[in-house]
């Protein structure tokens, strides 16, 4: 079974899925996951600007630094 194929489903008759600009997958050869990455352009009729801050703050959170940063946390009962 492959995982590289991207879905798309026709919710409303005027519904555009947006043009695939480009694709690609990670031909790892250890596992049967294939992780893929897509960039597809689309177009937005309104944008939400307090909930596209929340989903990138939560992204953000979720991915970690973006670098090889370590972070490290100590609370009261670590300093003893």
């Amino acid at each position: 079974m492959q995982s590289n194929r991207m879905l798309s489903v026709d919710l409303l008759p005027d519904w555009n899925p947006g043009r695939l600009v480009h694709y690609g997958r990670a031909a790892l050869k250890q596992s049967d996951h294939r992780p893929v990455i897509a960039i597809i352009d689309i177009e937005i009729f309104h944008v939400d600007d307090a909930r596209r801050s929340q989903v990138f703050m939560e992204v953000i959170q979720d991915l970690g630094p973006p670098d090889a940063t370590v972070v490290v946390q100590v609370g009261p009962s670590d300093c003893q």
